[in-house]
């Protein structure tokens, strides 16, 4: 019928053009659909996740997944979602986001310099110098693109503004802000005395870690030698059991010691060469910045006459911070919180969000700022915005305890209602991108995970985790949520099966 229509109308010698015209245009319109991105199909990621929960690395280990929609903010994909399991550093991502929305992006740290009693006509302190923590994360952070004598300027410029040359009295780091019981629960021994475990004080400084300088033996078994400490550790001793090994093989020296201990333990091995740098953790931060504070006043002409003394060390004597009138003399601001956060994520940086953490206990339960009065904070925060926080195990911030504990379906909840929220954008961009940035940099070869994925990533022995944005070929934005423990392969060989999966969940 329709063929003779257009011959009545137009006549038959202009059937053949139309009809070509018409298979032009059936073609065209057959190359669009085909040309046309395919909407999300949780069928074909659920295929994709099948084949990596059957793998045999997974045969005695455990694998969560949640896939959440921004827009509906349902869950679409999901295996196990509300399985418990420790996620390692992904946890930083849910502790920069509750500190972001509680207190805001434009939050600092402080630290101040002040002292009590008197200044003489003479110049003289009759009185203490107090260096007050506020437990601030960055101070003299290379992190931050600073150290120790670009840091203490300004206090040695305060001191020498209010026209003191001579400190009768003490230096005395007042360090009550915090919790003097530095450690999480759940930190193992052999984390602790190196630097990713260094805990966070009320006063820190150069990321709370130093460089342990050995000189490896001329053969391989040799024992090796201490050289130096950068910064110098006073009274610090190392009991150094650390071998030498072939060239080429890397670090494998741990550093075991407690906070405030002053006996560092070493084992394992340095390759053979030159000098060799491991990181470990400062045994008192506070002690050691007010001991570089001493020296660079005294290098200004500052004496001071009384000793180095601390909050805490106080305490041990059975004695309280004097109970005297105090003047400021000068006050740090850190970075705000929003580059803070993102130096967190993309570098995973431990004490950065144990920080966090301590500040929210602090500014949101009005309490003591401990670890305990944190995880109450951010957990109370996610159970009133409606998720369920029921197979939420929190002992820290920064995700380094062997305890913790989270869900798929939590962690995702947590990133959909991020979403909607006040300090999404800033929190957005606070996360690594793969193959781009941060600890994702390597990621995503030549699959849509680089550039589109931006996750927090978290390992540690027998765990790996991705948590964090994707947006579909559709243009709708995700969220998404992986753990695996206990897999019985290699880091490596568990990161490129992950990487697979969340090729085909991203395509």
């Amino acid at each position: 019928m329709y063929k003779n229509y257009l011959a009545n109308l137009f006549g038959l010698r202009f059937l053949p053009v139309l009809l070509l015209v018409g298979i032009l245009l059936t073609c065209q319109s057959s190359e669009n659909v085909a040309q046309a991105p395919m909407p999300y199909d949780p069928e074909q990621v659920q295929s994709a996740l099948q084949t990596l929960v059957q793998d045999s690395v997974l045969r005695h280990g455990m694998l969560a997944v949640s896939v959440r929609s921004l827009r509906s903010q349902e869950v679409v994909v999901e295996h196990q979602g509300q399985l418990t399991l420790n996620a390692a550093s992904v946890l930083k991502a849910v502790t920069t986001a509750t500190a972001l929305e509680l207190l805001g992006s434009q939050f600092s740290f402080e630290t101040t310099l002040a002292y009590d009693g008197r200044i003489t006509t003479q110049g003289v302190l009759e009185g203490n110098l107090y260096l007050v923590g506020g437990g601030d994360p960055t101070f003299a952070s290379p992190l931050m693109g600073q150290g120790l004598p670009l840091a203490l300027a300004p206090f040695v410029q305060a001191v020498q503004r209010a026209g003191i040359r001579r400190i009768e009295g003490q230096i005395i780091a007042d360090e009550s802000l915090f919790d003097p019981n530095t450690l999480p629960y759940g930190w193992i021994w052999g984390d602790m005395g190196n630097y990713y475990g260094a805990p966070v004080h009320a006063l820190n400084c150069l990321d709370n870690s130093y460089n342990l300088w050995l000189k490896p033996g001329a053969t391989i078994g040799d024992p090796t030698e201490v050289v130096k400490t950068e910064p110098y550790l006073p009274g610090v001793v190392f009991h150094n059991r650390a071998l030498t090994a072939a060239a080429g093989t890397g670090d494998n020296c741990v550093i075991y010691g407690a906070p405030y201990d002053q006996v560092r333990y070493t084992s394992g091995t340095i390759p053979q060469g030159g000098l060799f740098k491991v990181r470990g953790a400062i045994p008192d931060p506070g002690m050691l910045l007010i001991s570089h504070l001493r020296e660079r006043l005294k290098q200004q002409g500052v004496e001071v006459i009384g000793k180095n003394n601390s909050s805490r060390l106080l305490a041990q004597a059975g004695q309280n911070l004097p109970d005297t009138v105090r003047t400021v003399l000068y006050r740090h601001r850190s970075p705000a919180l929003g580059q803070v956060a993102q130096v967190t994520n993309w570098y995973s940086v431990n004490l950065y969000a144990e920080a966090m953490l301590k500040a929210l206990g602090r500014e949101e339960k009005k309490q003591y700022g401990d670890t305990f009065a944190g995880a109450k904070a951010m957990k109370d925060y996610w159970q009133a915005q409606g998720l369920d926080v029921s197979g939420w195990v929190l002992h820290d911030g920064s995700g380094l305890s062997v305890s913790n504990g989270i869900t798929t379906d939590l962690l995702t909840g947590i990133l959909a209602s991020m979403s909607q929220r006040k300090s999404y954008e800033v929190f957005y961009a606070s996360l690594p991108v793969a193959g781009v940035s941060g600890t994702l940099a390597g990621m995503g070869g030549s699959s849509r995970i680089r550039g589109n994925l931006r996750a927090k990533s978290g390992a540690m022995t027998g765990v790996l985790a991705y948590a964090g944005y994707f947006t579909t070929a559709t243009g709708e934005p995700m969220a998404f949520a992986i753990i695996s423990n206990r897999h019985t392969c290699n880091y490596s060989t568990m990161r490129q099966k992950i990487e697979t999966f969340l090729a085909a969940m991203v395509q």
